[in-house]
C-alpha cells in the first residue's frame, strides 16, 4: 500500500495537456524558479507526513537549440520514511520556444531497488522520435520508437505545459488530452476537465488561495480509475503554479500542497 501511494504521489506531478502554447518565447514561470511542495495522507481526521518534492528551472541550451532545464526531487521523511524510503531524482530540457521536451533524465532510489532512465525526444512537425535507455537494478534495455501524428511527452515536462494553457478562454466542462511516454509500453493517454473556480485552503497556509479545480482521468487498470479521479488545483494568479491535489485511494487520500516558490536572482 505505501509503495502504491508514493507511485500515486509521483505520478500525480504528472499532469497537463498537449495543447499548450506554440511558439511562445516568454513562459509564465520564471528562468529562476523554485518550488517547493509537501506530500501526506489523510485518512479521516488523521494525517501522514511526509514527501517533500522541489523543482528548479535554470536557462540552458541542449542540443544548439535554447532550452530550460528543470530538476525535480522527491524524497521521503518523518513518518512515511519508517515504513519506505524514496529517492528520486528528475531532469529535462525542455526547448525554450515551445517546451517541447528535449531529454529527460529519471533516477530511483529505494531500499532494494535502483533504476536509470534516459530518454532523448527529437520533435518534428509530423510527430516524435524517442530513443531511450533503461537501466533497471543492473539489467540495460534500450528501444528506439517513431510516433507518427503524435506527440508523447515525458512526466516532467507535462508539469510546465500545463502553466502555459490559455485559463482566460476555458469554460467548465472543457477537455483536454495528453499522452506520456512510458518505456516499453504504448503511451499513457489522460485527460482533464475543468469544472470550476473555488478558493482552496492549503494545510500549512492561513489564506485561502484562489484557484481552478480539474479533473484528472485516465483509463482503469493503471493506478488510478474513473470511479475515483485525482483533482488538482492551479492558481488563477499570472504564474499559474500548481498549487494543491489530491487522489481519493481504497484507504485515505494522497495529497500535495505548495509550500513556497522563490525566484533566484
Amino acid at each position: 500500500m505505501i509503495k502504491r501511494i508514493l507511485c500515486v504521489v509521483c505520478v500525480i506531478m504528472a499532469w497537463a495537456l498537449s495543447v499548450c502554447a506554440q511558439g511562445s518565447s516568454s513562459h509564465v514561470f520564471s528562468n529562476d524558479e523554485k518550488l517547493e511542495y509537501m506530500g501526506y495522507f489523510q485518512w479521516g481526521a488523521i494525517k501522514i507526513d511526509g514527501i517533500d518534492i522541489t523543482t528548479q528551472v535554470n536557462p540552458d541550451t541542449c542540443r544548439g537549440e535554447k532550452a530550460l532545464t528543470v530538476w525535480a526531487h522527491a524524497i521521503t521523511k518523518k513518518t512515511i520514511k519508517t515504513f519506505f524510503q524514496m529517492s528520486d531524482t528528475f531532469m529535462v530540457k525542455m526547448r525554450h520556444a515551445d517546451l517541447a521536451p528535449l531529454y529527460f533524465y529519471e533516477h530511483d532510489k529505494e531500499k532494494d531497488y535502483e533504476a536509470f532512465f534516459h530518454y532523448k525526444f527529437y520533435p518534428a512537425a509530423n510527430g516524435m522520435a524517442v530513443s531511450a535507455f533503461q537501466q533497471k537494478n543492473g539489467k540495460v534495455e534500450t528501444q528506439e520508437i517513431q510516433f507518427n501524428n503524435s506527440f508523447p511527452t515525458d512526466v516532467l515536462s507535462i508539469l510546465y505545459k500545463v502553466r502555459e494553457l490559455k485559463f482566460k478562454d476555458i469554460q467548465p466542462g472543457d477537455s483536454f488530452g495528453f499522452a506520456n511516454y512510458i518505456f516499453n509500453d504504448n503511451p499513457m493517454v489522460m485527460s482533464i476537465v475543468y469544472e470550476e473556480t473555488e478558493m482552496v485552503k492549503l494545510r500549512k497556509q492561513a489564506e485561502k488561495v484562489e484557484a481552478m479545480k480539474f479533473r484528472f482521468n485516465t483509463a482503469d487498470g493503471s493506478l488510478f480509475s474513473k470511479d475515483h479521479p485525482v483533482y488538482i488545483w492551479i492558481e488563477t494568479a499570472p504564474a499559474h503554479r500548481i498549487v494543491h491535489m489530491e487522489a481519493k485511494l481504497k484507504v485515505g487520500h494522497a495529497k500535495l500542497d505548495i509550500k513556497q516558490a522563490t525566484v533566484d536572482n
